[in-house]
């Protein structure tokens, strides 16, 4: 079980720790961290596959021969957690690919963000289908397992994510 405990201003949280770390019943105690997702860059030319029309613009599908990668091994019989803010899931790119949905942000539901749908998509896009880009393991299913949330609007806004969140996913994704 993880608890979040507010700290008393009269005692600084680093205090708190230590004093919460000592009882015998507290396997392990922090403080909360808060985490920002990174941003995505572009780049990488010159990749065909299949009616995919923004695979040239994937840095991955030149650098790494996605075309011929795809050939060889596309995913298939293998999940995927991806612990992110939420994905829409209903994507034409990314529909049908997903065994599992699951949401531990405590701010209530929210409509599909930016980061974890993009983060989605590299993993899983279909490949072939004429739609975006093509996924690096486009045959894998995905589950989609929100710990961050974004906030704000537009490809700028941060994604940020804190401790308890991504613990309890990393948790929901090994069982």
């Amino acid at each position: 079980d993880c608890y979040v405990m507010r700290v008393p201003a009269s005692i600084s949280v680093e205090a708190a720790v230590a004093r919460v770390s000592k009882d015998h019943a507290v396997m392990w105690s922090q403080p909360m961290q808060l985490y920002r997702t990174r941003g995505s860059g572009s780049g990488g030319a010159g990749a065909t596959h299949g009616g995919d029309p923004l695979l040239a613009a994937q840095p991955a599908a030149l650098a790494w021969r996605l075309s011929d990668l795809h050939r060889v091994a596309t995913g298939r019989g293998v999940t995927v957690a991806v612990i992110d803010s939420k994905i829409e899931t209903g994507h034409p790119d990314l529909a049908g690919q997903f065994v599992t949905t699951q949401d531990f942000v405590v701010n209530g539901p929210k409509p599909p963000e930016q980061h974890g749908t993009g983060v989605a998509g590299v993993i899983a896009a279909k490949a072939d289908n004429g739609i975006g880009i093509a996924g690096i393991a486009p045959d894998a299913r995905l589950m989609a397992l929100r710990a961050c949330w974004q906030t704000g609007d537009g490809e700028a806004a941060p994604t940020l994510c804190n401790s308890l969140s991504l613990a309890q996913e990393i948790g929901r994704a090994s069982c």
